[in-house]
């Protein structure tokens, strides 16, 4: 479609070329809304990872370019418009994408998801390899599904609930953060709660 698109930046485009570039991209809308649709489906069954959200996140932006792309074609719009719509909308888009606390909402999903249905699993060794993010969450499992979690989960949790008191234990007025600030409130709360639990463990 850029391609065309450019092709015919300087005459007159026929409406047949705007109809048949219209077509290419309904069809290849139809593979997107397909792909989302199987994305859906495998988080659902498997849980939610960094790859696979930002998967899903691109697809709506695909999705949101081929809309912009008909709409485009369907006013005329030039090239260099074109062009600079955009580049508008993939710079929003990594400002967005830059501004979700992906670790938090991969943490708390997946608990949620196994919270409702137990069958499904949870994949704690994958929670255990997530930033300061997603203490807030686990600290919310801790306080509220611990005596679920197999002994296993609960050693990776252990491991994950010391590295990450460590690690905030050990950082600088410099290297100070929100999570950092988060994860220091939610170990002063779950600690007091869990008495001899890890210690037992």
């Amino acid at each position: 479609v850029v391609a065309i698109y450019r092709s015919y930046a300087s005459i007159a485009r026929s409406w047949l070329v705007t109809i048949l570039q219209s077509v290419f991209v309904a069809q290849v809308a139809v593979v997107a809304v397909s792909a989302l649709k199987r994305m859906g489906l495998y988080q659902e069954m498997y849980g939610f990872t960094t790859l696979r959200l930002y998967v899903e996140w691109f697809i709506y932006f695909t999705l949101i370019l081929l809309v912009l792309a008909v709409a485009a074609l369907i006013a005329r719009f030039s090239f260099r418009r074109f062009a600079g719509a955009v580049l508008v909308l993939g710079a929003l888009a990594g400002v967005i994408v830059s501004w979700v606390n992906v670790d938090a909402v991969i943490a708390k999903e997946n608990i949620m998801r196994w919270q409702q249905d137990e069958k499904k699993g949870l994949d704690v060794e994958y929670l255990s390899e997530l930033s300061l993010d997603a203490v807030p969450a686990i600290g919310e499992l801790l306080k509220t599904n611990r005596e679920a979690l197999t002994p296993g989960q609960a050693l990776l949790l252990k491991s994950y609930w010391e590295a990450k008191q460590n690690q905030v234990a050990s950082t600088t007025p410099l290297s100070y953060s929100w999570s950092v600030m988060q994860a220091k409130l939610t170990f002063a709360e779950v600690n007091s709660q869990l008495g001899n639990y890890f210690t037992d463990i």
